[in-house]
């Protein structure tokens, strides 16, 4: 398997598919058994060709030499990257079978039916959406911390590549958020409902700007390092953004009511008489 170059390039063109996969009808309305071709695409076609090629990258990573400092042992990077592509590949499995079921539930009128459908609601939204974004957020930013803690082997003879496959990848995840808070259903999903992979994008933030700041690599000479932080920096924006838009529309007051109000006010002033 030819890697090198070629690594990130396959990457961004199987996340570039998976997005536009999602708005092919086709593949929506096309069923296989009680699976719709986009489930098929999602659960077996993309993940057969995205695991193989990034644990492949993974063991050339762990080849080269290390450096004289490392930003977090390399067993504990790879254990993290593993366990995230697994639990990465467990919220699509979620996601397909919570879709199914979704589709069964409501034709039930039942009263167990409508209860089953609100906790079905939840894994096929929240959920399986921030198991999914979390993990890929994980996998960026630990193969990036993995190939920092090695000697390089590549260098971008022009930064504009690496510029714009940061974007690609950004975009690329940014779309596929969007695409959570719009639907042809009633399962619509909101940006407050990724918290946690916000949450979990910081995190990972601060730690690769921690080992940029500790490693001081030239940026140009790793291939991974300039497209994570440019697709990680985006993400970030639309954080603050929905952080700011939240603000404007007066979300996180403090909410008073009056009656809790009088209550502490009547027990005060009862307290202060002799």
């Amino acid at each position: 398997m030819i890697l090198g170059a070629d690594f990130l390039t396959l990457i961004l063109v199987l996340a570039f598919a998976s997005v536009v996969a999602y708005k092919v009808s086709f593949l929506k309305n096309k069923t296989i058994g009680h699976f719709s071709l986009l489930q098929i695409v999602y659960l077996v076609i993309i993940p057969g060709f995205l695991f193989p090629l990034a644990y492949s990258y993974l063991q050339s990573i762990l080849a080269r030499p290390l450096n004289e400092q490392i930003i977090i042992s390399d067993g504990l990077l790879v254990n993290v990257v593993l366990l995230s592509m697994l639990f990465t590949y467990g919220g699509i499995a979620v996601h397909a079978a919570t879709k199914m079921m979704s589709e069964v539930l409501r034709k039930e009128k039942s009263e167990v039916a409508k209860r089953a459908n609100e906790l079905n609601k939840y894994f096929h939204l929240k959920f399986s959406h921030n198991l999914v974004y979390s993990g890929i957020i994980v996998v960026v930013f630990s193969l990036t911390l993995l190939e920092l803690n090695h000697v390089s082997n590549y260098n971008y003879k022009s930064i504009v590549p690496a510029i714009v496959k940061g974007v690609v990848l950004g975009l690329s995840l940014l779309t596929g958020m969007f695409f959570y808070t719009r639907s042809t259903d009633d399962l619509v999903g909101r940006w407050s409902d990724l918290k946690v992979t916000f949450i979990v994008f910081w995190l990972g933030f601060m730690t690769l700007l921690y080992g940029v700041r500790k490693i001081d690599p030239d940026l140009d000479e790793y291939q991974l390092l300039i497209p994570a932080l440019l697709s990680l920096s985006l993400i970030g924006l639309l954080n603050v953004v929905l952080v700011v838009r939240k603000l404007k529309r007066g979300g996180w007051k403090v909410r008073v009511r009056e009656n809790w109000l009088k209550r502490i006010l009547k027990t005060v002033s009862g307290g202060m008489r002799v």
